[in-house]
């Protein structure tokens, strides 16, 4: 696991520490939890695909989420691969003291952190895959708010229709898995964006950070010159 981090400049008034964890999918997360206690972040985003049965990994699931709480606040979006996400599901996430964000915001401290859920999951906990589009009516209300405002978007592909002329400070996202395969500093495939994506890892815009995640979810297409990755983004004073 590589770790890589950002720096960028902020309306802050002290330098803040995001922890982005993407795409774990229900892949033991011991070294990420080391990694994050010796980093000490301000938060945590989750940007979707932790686990891929609510229920059958629920005690792992939870039990990593309780150890992401103890070390910073955390926050929670889902992603396509939780598109079964249950009511128990959001109750285990509850108890483990992180909090779940289903297309809203919150406020900690100076930061306003919002979530924008996939649209597999855009019907509340649906039985099957949705192709609606995602709900974005409430991101009118969150670019609104006072302070440094973070997005965490699981989709990276949802930048440019939904995100990119919204005032938001920080986008997080994940799902592209690097590409899959990374040849001449590029990303070959992604779901979502197809042959030779734009979006798989890196920073674009000064403020969409997409994480090439932790694991590797696609049977057909193996993962190389890829690896894994937990990102760190630190958000400096401008002045």
């Amino acid at each position: 696991m590589y770790i890589r981090n950002y720096q960028l400049k902020g309306k802050v008034n002290k330098l803040r520490r995001v922890a982005l964890v993407a795409d774990l999918h229900d892949r033991d997360g011991e070294a990420v939890l080391s990694a994050l206690a010796s980093h000490r972040p301000d938060l945590i985003a989750i940007a979707g695909d932790l686990t891929n049965n609510s229920l059958r990994y629920a005690g792992q699931t939870k039990a990593f989420l309780s150890r992401c709480a103890d070390i910073a606040p955390t926050y929670y979006s889902l992603g396509n691969h939780e598109y079964n996400f249950t009511q128990a599901g959001q109750q285990y996430v509850a108890e483990s003291g992180a909090r779940l964000l289903l297309d809203e915001f919150v406020f900690q401290d100076e930061l306003c952190i919002g979530a924008l859920r996939s649209r597999s999951v855009y019907r509340p906990f649906p039985k099957g895959r949705s192709t609606a589009p995602p709900h974005c009516g409430w991101l009118d209300e969150f670019q609104r708010q006072p302070g440094y405002k973070i997005l965490i978007s699981h989709h990276p592909e949802y930048y440019e229709p939904y995100l990119r002329e919204r005032d938001i400070d920080l986008v997080l996202s994940g799902h592209a898995h690097g590409g899959q395969v990374r040849l001449l500093g590029r990303g070959l495939f992604s779901p979502g964006q197809g042959i030779l994506p734009r979006y798989t890892r890196g920073l674009y815009d000064g403020r969409l950070v997409v994480s090439a995640g932790l694991a590797n979810t696609a049977k057909r297409i193996p993962r190389l010159f890829n690896p894994t990755e937990l990102v760190f983004v630190d958000i400096e004073p401008e002045n």
